[in-house]
């Protein structure tokens, strides 16, 4: 007899995620827990905005009013100072992170199940697993007041932790103890001077000083004065003891006046931690897993939390699901390593390679903390915050132009013409082959690359240029999805390619890329992903035709020349700004234009209308740039912007600092760029000044609004319909970008 529709082993953030989102959809579920709630756990307690927004949908937060807020993270790099990542600002609470010991948040999940309707065994001891005569898991043995029984259901979840009894048993764990990691925690008062932020330490020292180790440490405020303070060990490496670990990162703190008075209060507490998730092995005939049994936990921060929330939801749709058209037959659970790997892909997979290679994504990491270049600026937010810092990677890095396609500043989705309404399905079919291609060799960049049904809005991004102008054909009846959204992917890979090698640094250009220089690991790297990726988009494209690769080819060769020769004027006060407005056609004149003609070529346009979308995305590309740099100087900046743009601290200057130093204020700004070089106090207001003094901010928009009057010009040439209003209206929306608005 079937004691319940599903039996959830382990009542802690996964398990109790699955029974609430079971319950909440009329399954009968039995969610057990060897411990009796409330009861503490080991945990730094930290939960991000992507955690709350899960909980307040949940109605967990109602549970936890006095929850102190957290509105961001700070991460300290060992020898290289801090970062902040600060959420959004947003007047509700409720869309802030918060700072929540266990013992009450997983008892206010709990609470929650039941509310829901799911029964709760506690003090129950989930020992064993039940099989049918097939080998299908089918229940579970239970010990609970003082009686062993069997219970049986048509699934079971196991979400028994990172030692995960039911996991092994399964055969789905094979991770060998050697390379489980190990995290300590302790409570600590008298702390003085805490922000509003959790407090991320990466990587720690043995306690010989002599190697850095795959490890972290954290300082969370729970309190006024109080924090949960701890350390993970990624790794078991030179025989470290997390527990001498731990004493040497409190000793460090000590040195900070902050922490000089603190006292610890209570005991420390540990727990193991796995890095080992797979989605292939989540899942087993009648047995799923989650959150930490499934060895979903970040490497580089110790967040679990919210990805435990989201596997016990995907498991609940997973099997409910299921059982609404098994019958009487075993579920089929199998849909839910599929969608594991569809919702995590890059969030997982590189922090698992770094247990392994960690020389690598550590060091670049290290090496790169305070580098602003695309790429860096992309692998660390990826690797820290694979989630975003409050909306997806995405939305943080690309604009969306919904309402300029649609001609309205409040439309959505729906306002957007009927003929380019198709555009955004391809966007997401650009995504999954990106993530087909990508996943197992660099899986970090479909965070940044990838749009999915989470993602609000169109991106303004190369593909969206290339599938609106491969619209035209629509016009005609004729429309092949299938090459445009393909070339689209290729496009994609192309332009990272030339944002990888635009990432490499000056040091590499003059020849001193050294083994000990700085910028080796970071150039290494850049190097590495822009060959994968331009190697792949060759491939792919050579699929539709050998000369469209060529195309992609020539046009990352011609924007990788233009960044080099832009690289050799390096902090140059010779450049003149018509060289500069070369050196801006060749980079981001050439990676617009790419698209454009491409799309017209696949949509079968006349010579004409393919020459006439080369010139709009050209003349669009420049503008795209000077507004960018524009806007810059305001402190907006996109991540497509930044790929192209300036960058003054590294010599890479902008055209108002370029005009600036030919005009009027030449001796003052070539003393103030020195002193931005060389990281003076206040001299990036001291050249942010001396450029509006110069006047060359009116002359970068006069020629910004030229630009964009000849991308709209240039279409002229293609035929009239919503394909040409919507490249209009993407010229009017680069052009009002920072144009008119008081830069």
């Amino acid at each position: 007899m079937m004691r319940a529709d599903v039996i959830v082993v382990g009542a802690g953030p996964g398990g109790a995620s699955a029974a609430y989102h079971l319950a909440k959809r009329g399954r009968s579920v039995l969610l057990l827990d060897r411990a009796r709630f409330p009861r503490d756990k080991s945990c730094g307690d930290g939960l991000t905005r992507f955690t709350t927004h899960q909980l307040d949908e949940m109605g967990v937060l109602d549970l936890l009013p006095d929850a102190p807020t957290s509105h961001g993270a700070r991460v300290y790099m060992r020898g290289k100072g801090f970062r902040d990542y600060r959420y959004p600002d947003d007047p509700n609470p409720r869309r802030q992170g918060r700072v929540v010991p266990r013992e009450l948040l997983d008892a206010a999940i709990v609470q929650r199940a039941r509310y829901a309707g799911a029964e709760v065994y506690e003090e129950a001891l989930g020992a064993q697993l039940l099989r049918d005569d097939d080998g299908a898991v089918n229940g579970v043995v239970v010990q609970h007041n003082g009686v062993t029984e069997e219970l049986r259901a048509r699934a079971v979840i196991a979400a028994d932790g990172a030692s995960s009894r039911l996991a092994r048993q399964a055969g789905l764990i094979t991770t060998a103890p050697g390379d489980i990691g190990y995290a300590i925690r302790g409570y600590y008062t008298d702390i003085a001077g805490l922000d509003d932020v959790l407090e991320i330490y990466m990587p720690l020292l043995d306690p010989t000083d002599r190697y850095l180790l795959p490890s972290y440490g954290w300082v969370f405020p729970i309190a006024p004065g109080q924090a949960n303070i701890g350390v993970g060990l990624v790794r078991r490496e030179r025989d470290a003891n997390v527990r001498d670990l731990f004493e040497r990162f409190l000793a460090e703190l000590r040195r900070d006046a902050r922490f000089a008075s603190m006292e610890p209060e209570g005991e420390w507490r540990g727990a193991p931690l796995r890095f080992d998730f797979r989605p292939d092995r989540c899942s087993a005939p009648g047995l799923l897993l989650v959150g930490d049994a499934a060895g979903m936990i970040s490497p580089f921060t110790g967040e679990g939390i919210g990805y435990a929330l989201t596997s016990g939801r995907l498991a609940a749709e997973c099997i409910d699901a299921s059982l609404r058209t098994a019958g009487f037959a075993t579920p089929d659970l199998s849909q839910y390593s599929a969608a594991l790997a569809r919702r995590f892909t890059g969030y997982f997979e590189a922090g698992r390679e770094s247990t392994l290679r960690h020389k690598l994504i550590w060091h670049v990491l290290e090496n790169t903390f305070q580098n602003e270049k695309p790429l860096f600026n992309i692998c660390r937010r990826a690797a820290l915050f694979p989630e975003g810092i409050g909306e997806s990677y995405v939305q943080e890095a690309f604009e969306d132009v919904t309402s300029a396609l649609a001609g309205n500043a409040n439309a959505t989705d729906a306002a957007v013409p009927d003929a380019l309404a198709p555009v955004r399905a391809d966007l997401i079919g650009v995504g999954e082959l990106l993530i087909a291609t990508l996943r197992e060799n660099w899986p970090f960049l479909t965070r940044v690359l990838t749009v999915d049904e989470t993602v609000v809005g169109m991106p303004f991004r190369p593909a969206l240029l290339l599938l609106i102008c491969g619209r035209l054909s629509s016009e005609s009846g004729l429309v092949r999805r299938d090459v445009l959204v393909l070339t689209a992917a290729a496009v994609e890979m192309g332009f990272v390619a030339a944002l990888a090698h635009s990432s490499v640094g000056e040091d590499s250009v003059r020849g001193e890329d050294t083994l000990g220089s700085s910028a080796h690991w970071g150039n290494r790297f850049a190097v590495m992903v822009g060959d994968f990726l331009l190697s792949h988009a060759y491939a792919g494209s050579t699929a539709v035709a050998p000369g469209i690769g060529r195309e992609i080819a020539s046009a990352v060769a011609v924007a990788s020349e233009g960044h080099l020769r832009g690289l050799r004027h390096a902090y140059s006060a010779d450049l003149s700004t018509r060289e500069y407005l070369e050196i801006v056609a060749q980079k981001a004149g050439t990676l617009f234009e790419l698209p454009c003609r491409l799309g017209g070529l696949l949509a079968d346009a006349s010579p004409r209308a393919v020459s006439a979308l080369a010139r709009y995305g050209r003349h669009l590309g420049i503008a795209y740039q000077l507004t960018h740099d524009l806007e810059a100087l305001n402190g907006r900046s996109s991540e497509l912007g930044r790929a192209i743009g300036s960058d003054r601290a590294a010599g890479l200057y902008d055209f108002a600092t370029v005009y600036a130093l030919q005009n009027g204020v030449r001796n003052e700004m070539r003393s103030a760029l020195v002193a931005l070089r060389d990281g003076e106090q206040g001299a990036d207001e001291r050249v942010a000044r001396l450029v509006r003094q110069s006047g060359g901010i009116p002359v970068a928009m006069e020629n910004a609004k030229r630009s964009v009057s000849e991308a709209k010009g240039a279409l002229q040439g293609v035929p009239d319909g919503a394909v040409k209003d919507g490249l209009l209206r993407l010229a009017d929306f680069v052009g009002k970008r920072s144009l008119g608005q008081g830069v």
